[in-house]
């Protein structure tokens, strides 16, 4: 997974990037409190500031459906109120492609997936299989399932030290990981007269302030108290660490209670206990999570959260977030601090301490703005401001820098489904400063074929699975997507990165097939 530090989502912690690739992978668990870091996205087609929901790779990935869980952080639709949109429920993806019913009471999709890379002295080839399958039958709606599993294949034609990657570490070709894999029992014969809901099995849930993968019990009430909408979790289990050979001493419980106590407001407490067998021994972490965002009206909402781990206050997050659907207008002003310095903990709160030791405190602070111009045109702006605390401690994977940056997009140029979007910014990191320009042309036939080619700047550019750094990247890429059929994806792409030491190339093609 490579990410590139900077651009409109920049957010704080590369570890906790590192923790979705390791610990959740496969995007099979989102959390938005991850605070990960965000890539730095090339110019898009309709450039507008998004939810830091969760941490975007660098090679795209065909959809791989997931669990869907409502959270209060999601987009209302048009004529909801953010508290209707928080508090309406998300159903379970029981249908087929395009909405339509399908066969059965399997359905799912198969994802497969070659990536090659290249350089002048290393070379790399994988091939790489998402499996994920929902199992619900209509008869008995009390009982439902759902399992996500993926395949890796070493091609065998790598050379050098250069590129390599997780699976490289095990001894054979094929590496084989479960993600999830677990059933939902509803206490009732029907979602409506349901108590709440209990899950058994391998399951991940992303409201949690940490991403953590269980093998055990949790247990989620209906909506109380009416219009309070307060909801209570349970769950206890064993800590499941993939790339780890064991985890059996390892032992993960907690509880969380959530729901609207005042007019047009959210909150939730979370409370998690985690035990995990390190290498210099047994860590036990308390982490205690009030999450609290009011609505201001239909367009604004403020946002805040707060963490407390082991008696010291850990991070803080204050959001403020402005849609205004007529006008197409959108501002977001994001600030995150980490308070203490992050030292070994378990897993699930820091799994590179042995690698990379404690992480200093700093401060980051985000605005983005868009606004349409017209039918066909859109201007996106923004400024990240990022200080580590003790200047000493500034370093590799936490640094300071600026960045300003203005991106304008044309669409339908002369023809439709044509768009231009170009990105100028200034760059202001630790030694220098450096002005840059992207951009990115592309071209869509009714949603059916889609294809772009374009270029783009980082500052900083990393390889979090590799534990290397980047800098002065310029990356050039070409893509192309076709929709088969309403059951059937295809993609290809190519990217070329070259900075100050080397050359990359990566090519990479993707199937979709969905049952």
């Amino acid at each position: 997974m490579r990410v590139a530090y900077g651009e409109r989502r920049v957010l704080p912690s590369a570890k906790r990037a590192a923790v979705l690739a390791l610990v959740c992978g496969a995007a099979s668990c989102a959390s938005e409190p991850m605070r990960a870091w965000s890539q730095e996205p090339p110019p898009q087609s309709e450039p507008v500031p998004q939810e830091p929901t969760e941490p975007t790779p660098t090679e795209p990935e065909p959809t791989e459906p997931t669990p869907t869980e409502p959270t209060p952080t999601e987009t209302p639709a048009s004529g909801q109120t953010w508290s209707e949109a928080a508090a309406t429920p998300v159903p379970h993806q029981l249908e087929g492609p395009e909405g339509v019913p399908g066969p059965g009471w399997v359905h799912g999709s198969l994802a497969v997936r070659y990536r090659g890379r290249y350089t002048d002295e290393d070379r790399d080839q994988d091939l790489r299989g998402v499996l994920a399958l929902d199992v619900a039958d209509p008869k008995t709606p009390w009982i439902k399932g759902y399992l996500l599993a993926r395949t890796d294949i070493d091609l065998g034609f790598d050379e050098g030290p250069i590129l390599q990657d997780l699976s490289n570490t095990y001894d054979g070709a094929v590496v084989s990981k479960l993600y999830l894999a677990y059933a939902d029992l509803l206490l009732g014969q029907s979602p409506e007269g349901s108590a709440g809901t209990f899950r058994i099995g391998r399951q991940c849930d992303p409201r949690l302030p940490e991403v953590l993968r269980l093998d055990g019990v949790s247990y989620l009430t209906r909506p109380m108290k009416e219009e309070r909408e307060l909801q209570v979790g349970v769950y206890a289990g064993q800590p499941v660490h993939l790339y780890e050979s064991t985890s059996n001493e390892n032992l993960a419980f907690g509880t969380f209670v959530e729901g609207r106590p005042w007019t047009s407001g959210w909150a939730r407490f979370d409370w998690m206990h985690l035990e995990d067998e390190l290498v210099m021994g047994e860590e036990r972490d308390d982490l205690l999570d009030f999450e609290v965002w009011q609505e201001v009206s239909k367009r604004w909402r403020l946002e805040g959260e707060f963490s407390h781990l082991e008696g010291d206050p850990r991070d803080l997050r204050l959001t403020s977030l402005f849609n205004d659907a007529e006008s197409e207008s959108n501002v977001r002003v994001n600030y995150y601090e980490l308070l203490e310095t992050q030292k070994e903990r378990a897993t699930e709160l820091d799994p590179f301490f042995e690698q990379l030791l404690a992480y200093e405190p700093f401060r980051q602070g985000t605005v983005n703005a868009s606004q349409a111009l017209g039918e066909h045109a859109q201007i996106d702006g923004g400024v990240d401001l990022r200080r580590v605390t003790h200047s000493d401690d500034v370093g590799e994977f936490n640094r300071d820098y600026e960045r300003y940056y203005v991106t304008g997009t044309w669409r339908d140029l002369g023809t439709e489904g044509l768009a231009l979007s170009a990105t100028v910014d200034f760059w202001d990191g630790d030694d220098q400063d450096t002005n840059s320009v992207g951009a990115d042309l592309s071209y869509s036939v009714a949603d059916r074929w889609q294809a772009s080619i374009g270029s783009y700047y980082s500052l900083y550019k990393y390889e979090l699975l590799e534990l290397s750094e980047q800098e002065d990247v310029r990356t050039y890429y070409i893509r192309t997507s076709r929709k088969v059929s309403s059951r059937l994806d295809f993609d290809i792409q190519y990217e070329l990165e070259d900075d100050d030491f080397e050359t990359y190339h990566t090519l990479r093609m993707g199937l979709l097939w969905k049952f």
